[in-house]
């Protein structure tokens, strides 16, 4: 029986990241079939249809799920419509893959947790920074030389070049995510302080985030939106040991990328994302979508789907990084937690 995958959004980041995701995914899968894709303005969603070989192409989500019937359903849209959509789509029982921010407010995300658990469907939220080799790579070293608890101190940093978003909070969600990621746990507390660049744009600011995590390690997140290079980079330090990474993100300054370990002093490891993506089978000059980690996300959906496997990342696991980045939008100066939130 074929695998049936649909395609909710055809913009901008679908076209570039998440269409040759899916065509790599059914390359190399014979049962699965791309469906159909679907997108409120006609002509682009012939255009990727017929870019990314999909067998249909629809402009009512309505109309595709009741034609198409998906086994699992990618929504990759702006993120004001991603609420409202989920809780559609979950209530008629489609397992659903959602683009971050899984909501813009706790609020909302309270609510899509209620929609899709009542409907029992299987929803995996995608923070593509968790699934490039990089990263995966690191989470693999990492978890052999320290446990949560044993972490001391996470570093981060997002550097932008002229990124006057009126929201920028919607992009610094990935920082946010990634750091609990790494340190396999919530946040207690997080204080931030804000430096204003007026002259740029009346919400345009630089941000520093400090970071008290539930297992009692430190974090330091550094959001700079209008410097002068496209940078993401992170330490992580603990007894004995301490990770560098420099991520190949967009046009990252740091690309291909690279990782270093340090235990005792010594490098036991230091690896390009060149040499990583080699190990890993490939040439060493994976396309953006496996680079970026957009082709693992969408498989690990998939696969999660049809082996009726538990999310890697569900809406209760992302909710807090949703109130972290909320705090940030609405310029207020502290978020706390008691209670266990882990990522």
């Amino acid at each position: 029986m074929m695998f049936k995958i649909g395609m909710i959004g055809c913009g901008r980041m679908a076209a570039e990241y998440h269409g040759p995701a899916l065509a790599r995914y059914a390359a190399t899968h014979p049962d699965t079939q791309l469906a159909v894709c679907c997108d409120i303005e006609p002509p682009r969603a012939e255009e990727f249809g017929r870019r990314f070989g999909f067998a249909h192409w629809e402009t009512d989500i309505q109309t595709m799920l009741s034609r198409h019937k998906p086994d699992a359903v990618c929504l990759v849209v702006p993120e004001h419509l991603t609420c409202e959509l989920s809780c559609q789509i979950a209530a008629r029982g489609f397992p659903l893959f959602l683009e971050k921010p899984p909501g813009l407010t706790v609020e909302q995300i309270d609510r899509m947790i209620c929609a899709t658990e009542a409907a029992g469907v299987h929803v995996e939220v995608g923070f593509n920074r968790r699934h490039m080799p990089l990263i995966r790579r690191l989470m693999g070293r990492l978890r052999e030389a320290l446990t949560p608890v044993a972490i001391h101190h996470i570093q981060y940093e997002m550097i932008r070049w002229n990124r006057r978003d009126a929201d920028f909070s919607r992009t610094a969600i990935h920082g946010i995510d990634l750091v609990q990621f790494l340190a396999g746990s919530g946040y207690g507390q997080v204080d931030c302080t804000y430096q204003p660049v007026p002259a740029l744009g009346k919400t345009v600011a630089n941000m520093q985030l400090s970071c008290r995590m539930q297992s009692g390690a430190t974090a330091q997140m550094s959001f700079c939106p209008v410097a002068g290079a496209v940078v993401e980079r992170i330490s992580l330090h603990g007894q004995d040991h301490s990770f560098y990474v420099e991520l190949p993100i967009w046009e990252s300054l740091d690309t291909p990328g690279r990782l270093q370990h340090v235990h005792g002093g010594k490098v036991v490891c230091d690896m390009s994302g060149a040499d990583i993506a080699a190990a890993d089978g490939g040439n060493g000059h994976g396309s953006p979508a496996e680079v970026y980690g957009f082709y693992d996300e969408n498989r690990d959906f998939f696969e999660h789907v049809r082996g009726g496997q538990p999310a890697e990342k569900t809406l209760r696991t992302a909710r807090q990084a949703v109130a972290v980045a909320q705090m940030i939008r609405e310029r207020k100066d502290r978020y706390s937690c008691s209670s266990p939130e882990l990522g």
